[in-house]
């Protein structure tokens, strides 16, 4: 069932479908108007409105993502004679590997003008697929014909490796990736803490406060100290979103438990969408979820602190109640996917 907060055929409001390619993209800030409307994190996008209106057109768009290429993925080179030897061999023993026959190339968008798909928006595939009800089978034919090396700039990591063999339910990655990924997280959080700790980062504004700050100037400029924790910090606020995602879909059980808990540390204090995906007990609560306001910049994978860089501010606070009305007339995706998630999954708690 199509959600009716969805309009297709829009052009002008903040967030449309490019409706030849089925993604759905965004106006270009204003201050880039040569910008690419959002295209290079679309698949992103594709899952959060595939998620908030139930439209299958949007898992075709990220269908459209992915080729499937005959033969083995392309052989590796290295200027070291042992490496070398190594990548041969492993060529030699894909080709003869049932998974060998076939290999699927990602790219960041339908027209396949990219060669550097992210893990992120591998990742995000995948949720998208299980939450489009893919079977189990479906998923382990997916995930096994990606190459390891993802694309010409990025791997994957070998604990995304593993979690999306148990997102396709393969039960010797099970015990793995809990093993791997709950040492992994737990020394993630004490370094992330250590340095926030280090650095004296604020606790997360609410959106009034955060309106205040911009309106007294009080974010034009940064201190040093956040472009330094741009570089110390082992996980941004972007990646603990997709690790809640993550964990989302995945079988209740005590290393489920453990990976939320840790997420639950890491959560920040205004961030309703990663609370409700962390499941805590006592937020966000209804109050909060109804009363947030659509903002540009992609609030819930960011934070409202100054290590923000997008440039996040209330869109009926900044633009006048005509272009507002028609920014927001629909696909209010931010709003949206939040009270959908809200409606979907708070109520389970």
């Amino acid at each position: 069932m199509v959600d009716n907060r969805l309009d297709w055929n829009a052009t002008d409001t903040l967030h449309f479908v490019d409706q030849e390619n089925k993604m759905m993209i965004n106006q270009n800030e204003e201050w880039n108007h040569s910008g690419d409307n959002g295209r290079g994190d679309s698949i992103q996008g594709n899952f959060e409105a595939f998620y908030t209106y139930g439209d299958k057109r949007f898992i075709e768009g990220i269908q459209n993502c992915w080729v499937k290429h005959e033969g083995a993925p392309p052989k590796k080179t290295s200027k070291w004679w042992v490496i070398q030897k190594l990548y041969d061999f492993s060529h030699f023993i894909t080709k003869l590997t049932p998974r060998g026959k076939y290999y699927y190339q990602g790219y960041r968008y339908p027209t396949h003008y990219d060669k550097n798909l992210s893990r992120d928006h591998t990742t995000y595939t995948i949720i998208a697929y299980k939450s489009a009800g893919y079977t189990d089978e479906q998923l382990k034919e997916f995930v096994t014909h990606i190459p390891f090396k993802i694309s010409e700039r990025f791997r994957f990591a070998p604990d995304m490796w593993l979690w999306a063999r148990v997102m396709a339910n393969i039960w010797w990655a099970k015990p793995l990736y809990y093993f791997v990924e709950i040492i992994t997280m737990s020394i993630t959080a004490i370094i992330r803490a250590i340095v926030f700790k280090f650095f004296n980062i604020e606790d997360e504004y609410s959106q009034n406060e955060w309106e205040e700050m911009i309106k007294n100037g009080e974010l034009d400029t940064k201190e040093e100290k956040y472009t330094k924790v741009w570089w110390f910090n082992p996980l941004p606020f972007y990646a603990i979103h997709i690790y809640a995602w993550q964990l989302h879909y995945l079988n209740d059980c005590v290393g489920k438990e453990i990976l939320l808990d840790i997420g639950r540390r890491m959560c920040s204090k205004h961030n309703y969408v990663m609370q409700i995906l962390f499941k805590f007990k006592d937020r966000p609560t209804r109050e909060q979820v109804y009363d947030y306001k659509a903002m540009r910049g992609g609030r819930w994978s960011t934070s409202l602190t100054k290590l923000n860089d997008r440039g996040l501010y209330i869109i009926e606070n900044h633009y006048s109640a005509e272009i507002t009305a028609k920014l927001l007339r629909a696909n209010v995706m931010d709003v949206d996917y939040l009270r959908t998630l809200y409606e979907n999954e708070w109520r389970f708690n």
